[in-house]
């Protein structure tokens, strides 16, 4: 796992963002004891799976409204989490969207 991001909500939940091989989701949801509640978020396409899985994640921050909000990186997405959807395959709102991607250079 490549761990971008962590963050205890005000529930005790802890949400980490990053990319893990084995699942295709960006954030990630455990419960107190370590268990995974859910997955969500979009990884981003690449060309290299490998890539895909290091490039997911992004700065995570809970609320003290037990909100959860999300920083994708590439394209730029933060996205807000109520705590009533943790457990579900919702994604959440969208805050902010700049779909515009630049262009990796090439290096030689």
């Amino acid at each position: 796992m490549w761990t971008k991001g962590f963050t205890v909500l005000p529930s005790g939940v802890l949400a980490l963002s990053g990319g893990i091989v084995s699942n295709s989701n960006a954030v990630h949801m455990f419960g107190p004891r370590g268990e995974l509640i859910s997955s969500w978020g979009d990884t981003p396409m690449t060309q290299q799976p490998q890539a895909r899985w290091i490039g997911s994640g992004g700065p995570l921050v809970a609320s003290v409204y037990d909100e959860l909000l999300y920083a994708q990186a590439a394209p730029v997405v933060v996205m807000r989490r109520p705590a009533e959807t943790i457990g579900s395959s919702i994604h959440g709102d969208t805050v902010y969207a700049d779909r515009i991607c630049l262009r990796t250079p090439v290096m030689m």
